[in-house]
């Protein structure tokens, strides 16, 4: 995994790393502590694959909580209520988040681990499963993430499931969907600078209501200047999509870089970088097209 490629990493892969970090763990590990909050799924997975009690370490209230068990775990006779802790994020990136976190945990005896570790980090854990280099995308946060203000989103796939077949009819079935359309990824962080959509205008009330509905603020909505779906079928969506992406990031400065655009469709993804030269990314197959 150690790629000087920007890499998207699904949630699946993430468990299967999981998994595979499992067996690394040091028999003399006698409790899982998640970094609240990513840490925790990691951490969770963990205690489930070793059968060890799981802790939560809360950042923003400096202290360490049990996270308690159910019945699996009660009277095992492995666990000891002293002993040596793993301390578990998902990622280490910088190193910052464990500088934080040690001062908490002083007085336990304790070693750090993360399931990816940036080789440039100033602070590395103790373990790590695999390298993971600057950029990166993580499935379960790049919406609410520093990258955030740097991504411009396709709609349908994205935000939202794809509609079925039979729901895309252009009439009451389409509206419907739209209108209570299954959410997918949630950006709720911060703004979205920009949304380019292949649905077309007139669907834009009821596009804005699902928005608001899902607590979901965009700065930019643009939709398919088409009458109906069938003429808008007859457009060369991509190029439509990467018009307005490349306008955009013509006046955008990103803080951290990348620009990037999430798109659900690949060939369409590839398309819009061909046409743009920006990064595009497509959740469905994990793929990344950049430079």
């Amino acid at each position: 995994m150690g790629s000087d490629r920007p890499r998207w990493i699904s949630a699946a892969q993430f468990a299967n790393d999981v998994r595979d970090f499992a067996a690394r763990v040091p028999s003399d590990i006698t409790a899982i502590a998640g970094v609240a909050r990513s840490g925790l799924s990691a951490a969770t997975m963990l205690s489930m694959y070793l059968h060890l009690p799981l802790l939560a370490i809360r950042q923003t209230l400096n202290d360490v909580i049990e996270a308690g068990n159910g019945w699996r775990l009660g009277g095992s006779s492995h666990i000891r209520p002293q002993g040596k802790v793993l301390i578990v994020d998902d990622t280490c990136m910088t190193g910052n988040s464990f500088r934080q976190v040690l001062p908490i945990m002083k007085g336990w005896d304790a070693m750090t681990a993360a399931i990816y570790c940036n080789p440039a980090a100033s602070l590395k854990p103790d373990m790590w499963q695999a390298e993971l280099q600057w950029p990166h995308m993580l499935e379960w946060n790049i919406f609410n993430s520093v990258l955030s203000p740097n991504m411009a989103l396709d709609f349908d796939g994205i935000l939202c499931h794809d509609p079925e077949r039979w729901q895309d009819d252009d009439g009451e079935n389409y509206r419907q969907f739209i209108l209570n359309a299954k959410p997918l990824y949630l950006p709720r962080k911060a703004p979205v600078p920009l949304i380019v959509t292949a649905r077309i205008e007139r669907y834009r009330a009821e596009t804005m209501e699902w928005l608001r509905r899902h607590r979901i603020h965009v700065n930019q909505l643009i939709m398919h200047p088409a009458h109906s779906t069938r003429e808008r079928e007859r457009d060369n969506v991509a190029a439509y999509k990467a018009r307005h992406f490349a306008a955009w990031a013509a006046r955008h400065r990103p803080r951290p870089a990348p620009l990037m655009f999430v798109e659900s469709d690949p060939r369409q993804a590839d398309r819009i970088f061909q046409l743009t030269g920006h990064m595009t990314v497509c959740p469905a197959t994990s793929g990344v097209w950049c430079k």
